[in-house]
């Protein structure tokens, strides 16, 4: 973010420096608000994606996958919740990660996924989520997934959430 033309305007018309963006939540979450709508290209489409960039391909076209990384404050401060997956699992077993996964026939996009997902696995009711946008995608040779991570924010405080045992 070099030129002025690509820096997001916030509310008063600048860019927080970095320090504030990782001490002031509300400011963070502008920041972000702007940036993520200006770059979102969530893959809701099916296989192959017109205009993506050729992935090494087995003969099992990549399935879709979404995350969420949830923002929340805590005394105005910005936190990030992560999980961690059970160590008993057969497959990313004790993992750190967001909250996430395939998308299912139901889901009317991928945000749609990552919050029926974060729902799922954490708990965390959909309307608490503010989804700020969607990061760049990234392709996972290892499982075959075309992986769209989103941002999301909470607002002041942890929700009360219900972590799934597995």
């Amino acid at each position: 973010m070099d030129s002025a033309s690509t820096r997001p305007i916030l509310d008063d018309g600048e860019t927080p420096p970095r320090a504030v963006l990782l001490t002031d939540a509300e400011a963070l979450a502008r920041y972000l608000d702007s940036r993520l709508k200006q770059t979102a290209t969530a893959p809701d489409a099916t296989f192959p994606m017109e205009g993506w960039p050729a992935l090494p391909l087995t003969s099992v076209p990549p399935r879709l996958a979404a995350v969420l990384a949830p923002l929340y404050a805590r005394n105005g401060e910005p936190y990030l919740i992560f999980t961690r997956r059970a160590s008993d699992l057969s497959k990313h077993s004790g993992e750190i990660s967001f909250p996430g996964g395939s998308r299912d026939a139901e889901d009317a996009s991928l945000a749609q996924t990552a919050l029926r997902e974060s729902y799922e696995e954490l708990g965390l009711p959909r309307e608490r989520v503010r989804v700020l946008g969607a990061m760049p995608t990234v392709f996972s040779v290892v499982s075959n997934y075309l992986v769209t991570p989103y941002v999301g924010w909470l607002g002041e405080g942890l929700p009360t959430l219900r972590p799934q045992a597995s």
